[in-house]
Formats: structure tokens, C-alpha cells, sequence
């Protein structure tokens, strides 16, 4: 039954004895975690160890074989998956972009509203996008090219993080958001994090202990 519904989410998250296998092989067994409003929390480890599986069962991506996630006390199983997504911004090591430009790239971060100039130009200086879109000779109305082909790795996650904060949700899920870069883009990014996750609940997972000096709690 999907006839519940999250107004005004606050970001509380509790996984209670949350199992998940792929190919019948137990990933996750018995995972209980609870996240309190506006926690930050990292999640490290081996690879294989099933950190990605946790971040894609929030948003269900994929649905848990036994057990339950709630999000203010409320089954996420038992809302639309749209509105459940809509509370749930995602970063990714590899953004998904289309072949637009920068602007229409940065307001596809929330496609249920109208996006004003200004929330562009707000997101895209807390994301670091000036530094290199004054660069580019049509600024702004850059093409990303499809799949974000023109632009660097720091480049397309920068717009990603615009995208997140255009979409202004209570809960922000980050999967290896800094993996393939550089150390000079991975600091541009972390500032771009910094200002992204203010006020959020967020779940992270990563390899990178840079990131890690953001989080309140290490798992």
C-alpha cells in the first residue's frame, strides 16, 4: 500500500534489521542504523562490503529483501516512490548529464518547480561553478555534451552538486562522490560539500578521508 505521504521531512532515518542479497549471496544481514535530523554520517570500509547498498536502499533504487527503512517514522515502502525520491538528493562518482546546457543541466536538479535565475547563479557559486564556466566562451549556455563528454570529472561533479542544492531536499545520499578525481578538484568539491550538507541529514560513503572531516559520525 502506497498511501502514506512525508510532508515536511525533518531527516530522521532508521534501517531496522535491514537484509539484502544479490544472486542469493547475504550482502547486508540483520543491519539496524538510526540517523538522527541533520546527522552527518560516513560510511567506510572494504569494497564489496555492501557501503553502496545501504546509500541505494534509502532512495530504493533497490528494495531490502527482509527487514524495514524508515524516514520519519514512515515506511518507505508504504509512499510513492516519488515522493520519497523527491525528499532524497544523490551524488554519485559518475553524474548522469544530458546534452543541454550548463543552466538546463543545473535545473534538471528539480524537475517539479519552476527553477528562478537567481537559485541558478545561487547553487552554481556554492558549487564552484564560476571557476570554470567563466572560462568557456558561452558561459552559462555551454553545452555539457551528452553524458557530460565536455567536461572534466570535477567539472560534471560540480554541476551535480548545484543540481542537489536546486533540489534542496533534507536528505543527501553521496556514493564515492570524489573517486575519480584529482586533489586540486577533490578540494574544490569538498568546499562545494560543505555548503551543500548544511542543515542536511546526509549519507556518505567514501574512500577519501578528506571528506570524512565533514561527517559527525564513522561507521
Amino acid at each position: 500500500r502506497k498511501d502514506n505521504h512525508m510532508p515536511h521531512v525533518k531527516g530522521q532515518i532508521d534501517f531496522q534489521n535491514v537484509t539484502h542479497s544479490y544472486n542469493n549471496a547475504l550482502v547486508l544481514n540483520g543491519v539496524s542504523l538510526s540517523i538522527k535530523p541533520g546527522e552527518k554520517v560516513a560510511i567506510i570500509g572494504p569494497s564489496g562490503a555492501g557501503k553502496s547498498t545501504i546509500l541505494k536502499l534509502l532512495p530504493l533504487f533497490i528494495t531490502p529483501s527482509g527487514g524495514r527503512i524508515l524516514v520519519d517514522n514512515i515506511d518507505t515502502q508504504t509512499v510513492s516512490l516519488s515522493e520519497l525520491r523527491r525528499n532524497v538528493a544523490w551524488i554519485s562518482q559518475s553524474p548522469q548529464l544530458f546534452s543541454k546546457s550548463i543552466t538546463e543541466n543545473v535545473i534538471d536538479g528539480d524537475i517539479f518547480r519552476q527553477i528562478t535565475g537567481d537559485e541558478v547563479m545561487a547553487a552554481s557559486q556554492a558549487a564552484n561553478l564560476p571557476e570554470f564556466i567563466s572560462r568557456l566562451p558561452l558561459g552559462y549556455n555551454s553545452p555539457a555534451g551528452e553524458n557530460g563528454s565536455s567536461l572534466s570529472g570535477g567539472q560534471r561533479q560540480r554541476i551535480s552538486i548545484a543540481r542537489a542544492l536546486i533540489k534542496n531536499a533534507p536528505i543527501i545520499c553521496m556514493d564515492e562522490p570524489t573517486s575519480a578525481l584529482d586533489d586540486k578538484s577533490e578540494a574544490l568539491i569538498r568546499e562545494s560539500i560543505g555548503k551543500l550538507i548544511k542543515g542536511k541529514t546526509v549519507l556518505l560513503v567514501t574512500h577519501r578521508r578528506s571528506l570524512l572531516t565533514l561527517m559527525d559520525t564513522i561507521y
